[in-house]
């Protein structure tokens, strides 16, 4: 891992599909994709024990790698503003925090690790006028007020029957936006 460079975020590759669809977008909202954002792409480029180990027993090394995802991500916001500027309404990114039962972490992993990461982040997001859309998997009930207070504008979580959506719209509704689904575990099969 020492050793890994992150891809180049301007690299023209990213960006032909994205030129290709947005000759077509004319005045419809326009929400570009951003696959697994910091927690996945850590355990991606570390491994998901060595991670959760890491936490506790390696934090510094957690830090390191984060610090560099975090910088890549800010590069591809800039190289999409760059491209695309006022065009784009929204980034959607995916970063399954939860299982069907629970978060992954605790919420105390969250703010040690991961709170000010999104809080910048999102605030780039939102300088270049960029609405921060997130998916996550599972259960994350005990992260939504934090996601919210770190500036999620929409939260894209496809599990009612796991997080409970009549719990979930009572306690955050009116405070950020859901963009939810009918059950896909047990409605849709």
């Amino acid at each position: 891992l020492d050793a890994y460079r992150p891809p180049d975020p301007a690299d023209p590759f990213y960006f032909v599909r994205v030129e290709e669809e947005m000759a077509e977008a004319e005045e419809r909202y326009v929400c570009l994709t951003s696959h697994f954002n910091l927690f996945e792409r850590l355990h991606m480029l570390h491994g998901f024990e060595q991670t959760l180990v890491d936490f506790f027993f390696a934090p510094e090394r957690i830090e390191s790698v984060l610090d560099m995802i975090l910088d890549f991500k800010i590069a591809q916001l800039d190289q999409i503003h760059r491209r695309f500027g006022s065009r784009v309404h929204g980034i959607f990114y995916t970063d399954d925090l939860g299982t069907q039962n629970a978060t992954i972490f605790s919420l105390d992993i969250f703010d040690a690790f991961f709170r000010e990461r999104y809080r910048t982040l999102i605030g780039r997001c939102h300088e270049l006028g960029y609405h921060f859309i997130l998916h996550s998997c599972g259960k994350i009930n005990e992260l939504v007020g934090s996601l919210i207070d770190v500036g999620v504008d929409v939260l894209n979580m496809q599990q009612p029957r796991a997080y409970g959506i009549e719990h979930i719209g009572a306690r955050f509704g009116g405070r950020v936006a859901f963009l939810t689904t009918v059950d896909i575990q047990s409605t849709l099969p």
